[in-house]
């Protein structure tokens, strides 16, 4: 089994841009997330790329 890659959360913006202008299917999800209990959010400080086919989108 493969594993899903890592991202920062600039990364992950960076990437769904690209894959986007070249019409590339891209899924990324949350990974690590704190709660913001004053705002009462989670805040995503890390993104997970999903593999698309068992391979990396780019």
């Amino acid at each position: 089994m493969k594993s899903p890659i890592s991202l920062l959360p600039h990364e992950d913006l960076i990437l769904y841009r690209l894959a986007e202008k070249y019409g590339l299917e891209y899924r990324s999800r949350p990974g690590y997330r704190v709660f913001d209990a004053k705002n009462g959010v989670y805040i995503a400080l890390s993104y997970v790329m999903d593999l698309v086919n068992g391979k990396c989108t780019f």
